[in-house]
């Protein structure tokens, strides 16, 4: 029994100190943080038209919140914090009581307020939960709710335009 026990010792030492067959390559593991977030082909954006953007003209904090929302899928890994930050602090400077004409219909707040949670959702979100599926999905929603938003834009002042004409006439 004693001559097992130091024949078992000698094996693990001379299993421990031997130098590897094959010498192993450190290499700093791709964290993916340059890349960006989504894949191309995750969700496609819409675009307003140009009524529609004729008419936020003067709306300067609106524009700037979709701007940076537009941009979102191409960030990358390493900047998505500080985007999530700006975007907050942008959705915190609307004040949905004083919006003008014609986007002060419940159509055009209801769809604000649903990308304004998303966005505190998102900007609240642990970052280290930043490449979990639940996150991703949380931002396809965002992105989603931002489709949603300016196809309404896009149809309210569609609307208030076709208005307009038919009272010229």
């Amino acid at each position: 029994m004693v001559r097992t026990l130091i024949l078992m010792i000698l094996t693990c030492g001379m299993v421990s100190c031997s130098t590897p067959t094959a010498s192993k390559k450190e290499t700093a593991p791709d964290t993916g943080a340059d890349q960006p977030f989504f894949d191309q082909n995750t969700v496609s954006l819409l675009s307003l038209n140009s009524d529609a953007e004729k008419a936020l003209e003067d709306w300067t904090a609106m524009k700037n919140l979709l701007s940076n929302l537009e941009t979102l899928p191409n960030v990358k890994q390493n900047s998505l914090a500080f985007q999530l930050k700006t975007l907050s602090e942008e959705v915190l400077e609307i004040k949905t009581n004083k919006l003008s004409e014609p986007f002060n219909q419940p159509s055009i707040i209801s769809r604000f307020k649903v990308i304004k949670t998303f966005v505190l959702k998102a900007h609240l979100t642990d970052a280290s939960l930043h490449s979990s599926a639940q996150f991703k999905e949380n931002i396809t929603e965002l992105l989603n709710a931002y489709n949603a938003f300016v196809n309404q834009l896009n149809v309210v002042v569609k609307e208030t335009i076709n208005t307009d004409t038919i009272i010229d006439f």
